[in-house]
């Protein structure tokens, strides 16, 4: 199953009016019959000029039908991120209830206390008088955390097609934006806000009132719907982002996996004041960052499963934002510094590994330039390298990384050429992600862009190197 969607705006189907975004094909290569493999075309700036897709081992990954089966939202992460995405996605839906579940155990049921708003258009319905006395938020007027008062009008319509109930406008009230996105608190980031009073709102929200209960899990709720993690979820767990449309649907909000924050026995005061902190300054990146440190913490979120949390802003910023603008952000050269962040991921991991006997440890080198430069003429994004070295004595704490001009790269850019090189249809570019065994150095290589050196693929490349290693044991232990 190869996801097509980060080119439906780019004339992938120029004279369809609903373009497909899966292909399905057979692949006789799978080893397994239980195995599917699935992966996406990534965006790529000369697409529509050229009509090539461009696809690698970085793209795709087996997954069995039974846990596709058994957690569905793993196909979607295997689809559009790594394998360490679909982990996390597996933890979240096996330990946490959805929050749908929890707010009706609560008593918060559908339509009496949450809801879409009123809706304007289509029949001509009579509001209820009270209405008029009331402040009405509509997209335009959002914002993320706390809404500005003083920027709302009054309810003015004649005529409603819908009215709703009126217990779901109650205060404190958390209201959940359909779009919006421009205005969180992050680009990228999902977000909510909420209004300690009574409200209006329209159908582009959706609403939870927490009337009756207890105050402090509505402001629970909006810490974590501002956190990293529902960005997450939403991108790479389940939802219409980055596949039908760039909208959070109810059914999307409902799904989302959540600790029972009615729950009195669950410690909510660090959460509650990274909130409050967060809310005073929205915009604000080290308040942010601990919001979603506090918000890992109540999830129980291991150091490496946090990361990949914090790094799918970012990520999810790409399937929200569909402008060519936003998404050259991720096939530029990664800088120094990034490759370096890279580096220290896989580092960390493999070090742990390393650290049980205490004999050996991995150190890197970065280089300053690519190994081979982008040539977008001929559909090739160019070539950045790691070394990695497998040096003796016990792992130190904070990774060991050196910088280099890359003379040594030039002993086998012969071999680097040929691996380069394969037979493939002409409307298909292969990408290589390469590993170079020799002796105790590994340099690793892959394509000069943003989205192949995130800390995320850092976690997902020392996995496979591990496994690299294990396989060469199991062919031992066999021959």
């Amino acid at each position: 199953i190869v996801n097509m969607s980060a080119l439906r705006k780019e004339e992938l189907f120029p004279d369809a009016t609903g373009p497909a975004l899966l292909f399905f094909a057979r692949c006789a290569l799978m080893h397994r019959a239980d195995q599917v493999l699935v992966g996406s075309f990534p965006w790529t700036a000369d697409f529509r000029r050229n009509g090539q897709f461009h696809m690698g081992p970085g793209e795709l990954r087996s997954v069995s039908l039974a846990r596709v089966l058994r957690t569905p939202a793993v196909l979607k992460a295997s689809a559009f991120g790594t394998v360490r995405d679909g982990w996390l996605i597996e933890k979240l839906e096996r330990e946490f209830p959805t929050l749908d579940s929890i707010l009706t155990s609560a008593g918060l049921e559908q339509l009496t206390s949450r809801g879409q708003g009123f809706q304007v258009e289509g029949d001509f319905n009579d509001p209820p008088k009270h209405y008029y006395s009331r402040d009405v938020v509509v997209p335009d007027e959002y914002e993320p955390f706390r809404l500005d008062k003083k920027k709302l009008s009054r309810f003015k319509h004649k005529t409603l097609h819908r009215t709703r109930e009126p217990a779901i406008f109650r205060g404190p009230l958390v209201l959940c934006p359909k779009a919006s996105f421009k205005a969180a608190a992050q680009l990228g980031r999902y977000s909510s806000a909420v209004s300690p009073t009574d409200i209006l709102y329209t159908e582009s929200f959706y609403g939870i009132s927490f009337a009756k209960h207890d105050e402090r899990a509505a402001y629970a709720l909006n810490a974590i719907l501002n956190s990293a993690l529902v960005s997450f979820q939403l991108a790479f767990g389940g939802g219409t982002w980055g596949l039908e449309r760039p909208t959070v649907e109810p059914k999307d909000l409902l799904s989302l996996r959540v600790p029972d924050l009615l729950d009195k026995g669950l410690d909510l005061t660090a959460l509650l004041e990274a909130e409050a902190a967060a809310a005073a300054k929205p915009h604000d990146e080290a308040s942010l960052d601990n919001l979603d440190r506090e918000v890992f913490e109540v999830f129980g979120l291991e150091p490496e499963e946090a990361l990949v949390a914090s790094e799918s802003v970012n990520r999810a910023r790409m399937l929200i934002f569909e402008g060519r603008t936003e998404r050259q952000r991720f096939v530029k050269s990664p800088g120094l510094e990034t490759v370096r962040a890279y580096a220290s991921a896989v580092i960390r991991v493999i070090n742990t590994y390393l650290r049980a006997k205490g004999q050996r440890h991995l150190e890197a080198t970065i280089y300053n330039s690519a190994v081979l430069r982008a040539s977008w003429a001929k559909g090739t994004p160019g070539l950045s390298a790691v070394r990695f070295s497998m040096v003796s004595g016990e792992p130190g704490i904070q990774p060991i990384i050196r910088q280099s001009a890359g003379h040594e790269l030039h002993e086998f850019s012969g071999v680097i050429r040929s691996k380069l090189h394969s037979d493939v249809a002409p409307y298909l570019n292969e990408r290589r992600i390469l590993r170079i065994y020799l002796d105790n150095d590994l340099f690793l290589l892959k394509p000069s862009e943003v989205r192949y050196w995130s800390q995320t693929c850092g976690l997902n490349d020392a996995d496979v190197i591990l496994a690299d290693h294990w396989l060469e044991d199991q062919h031992a232990t066999h021959a």
